[in-house]
């Protein structure tokens, strides 16, 4: 996990799918320490220690230039219990609050989106700043992990990513799913479906491209020099550093 927290933290954007629990950088203590003792910890000292070493990551998201985290959970993540009842309660009511972080975009794949591309296993992708860095794709393994960064294989997993991103739930309903779970009133996924569209064609911007302001459609021309390749999809996390969010996306509304 070591290599992987020292490219979380120079990652400018994070993706994750998670299918089984709420990724780590948005677990409570309490909820991590439960998941933490459920795995292969052999004592309370080691409990605590990778514990500590969880919430050390979540500082990467109070950091002024924080990363953009985009999260995909498949509902079953939530409706999982982890611990007692109040650790659950307290771990979906942080979820609610977190949507609201301007680095933030939480998507959830609810059970009625059916089949999908990713039910082989939760990944994430990364994304630097520094253009001559190659993303990284991280897929967790019970005792090791692998990290691929050959093009091919990174955009085999963009394009998943995009498809998820179409088929989980729209991010105005994340805040309604969670607080309706949070209650015992329903399921994470039961929140009202709303319309999703085509999206529009767009074209991706430079690394080093502004954000534009909210609610602003998308130059037609790149800035010059950028690598940009035209995609007839794309997905755009809400909040600052948006358009940078990853190539190949598809519009998440």
């Amino acid at each position: 996990l070591e290599p992987y927290v020292g490219l979380e933290a120079a990652a400018s954007i994070i993706r994750t799918y998670q299918i089984q629990f709420v990724p780590g950088l948005l677990q409570t203590e309490g909820y991590a320490r439960a998941l933490i003792r459920q795995g292969s910890a052999e004592s309370e000292e080691e409990i605590a220690r990778r514990s500590e070493l969880r919430a050390s990551r979540q500082e990467i998201l109070r950091r002024p230039d924080a990363p953009q985290l985009w999260v995909v959970v498949d509902e079953g993540a939530l409706r999982r219990p982890v611990g007692s009842r109040e650790i659950v309660r307290e771990q979906l009511k942080y979820l609610t609050e977190m949507v609201d972080h301007p680095a933030v975009t939480l998507q959830i794949l609810s059970f009625s989106a059916g089949a999908h591309s990713a039910m082989g296993g939760p990944f994430s992708i990364l994304r630097f700043a520094e253009p001559d860095l190659q993303d990284v794709v991280y897929i967790e393994q019970l005792t090791s992990a692998l990290y691929l960064d050959k093009p091919v294989e990174v955009d085999s997993y963009l394009e998943v990513m995009e498809q998820l991103c179409l088929q989980a739930e729209p991010v105005a309903n994340t805040t309604k799913a969670s607080r309706t779970r949070s209650a015992g009133r329903g399921t994470a996924g039961a929140a009202a479906p709303q319309a999703r569209g085509r999206p529009s064609r767009t074209r991706r911007p430079s690394r080093s491209a502004p954000a534009p302001p909210p609610g602003s459609r998308p130059s037609a021309r790149p800035p010059p020099g950028s690598r940009i390749r035209p995609s007839t999809r794309r997905c755009r996390p809400r909040g600052r550093g948006t358009p940078r969010a990853a190539r190949r996306l598809s519009t998440c509304r």
